[in-house]
């Protein structure tokens, strides 16, 4: 096989930097594809805060509840 010329190095050299950069460039973008954009980020946030909202909410209610039928089992009503 004979030596390759300078040109031919250059040539090779440069195909391989824009064959990493290609790569590079794929994988961000594949990255990017699964990752959370930051409107999807602040909707996903208020979801939440509205779901713990929801349960808090539904915790204390049970809790009133809860009193509630045990002060009427254990108390006898006035009058």
């Amino acid at each position: 096989e004979r030596s390759l010329t300078d040109e031919e190095k250059k040539a090779r050299k440069k195909a391989d930097r824009e064959r990493k950069r290609q790569e590079a460039r794929d994988a961000a973008e594949k990255k990017k594809r699964f990752g959370l954009t930051p409107e999807k980020k602040r909707k996903l946030r208020l979801l939440i805060m509205k779901m713990a909202t929801e349960n808090l909410k539904g915790e204390q209610q049970r809790r009133l509840e809860a009193r509630k039928n045990y002060i009427e089992q254990h108390l006898k009503p006035l009058g």
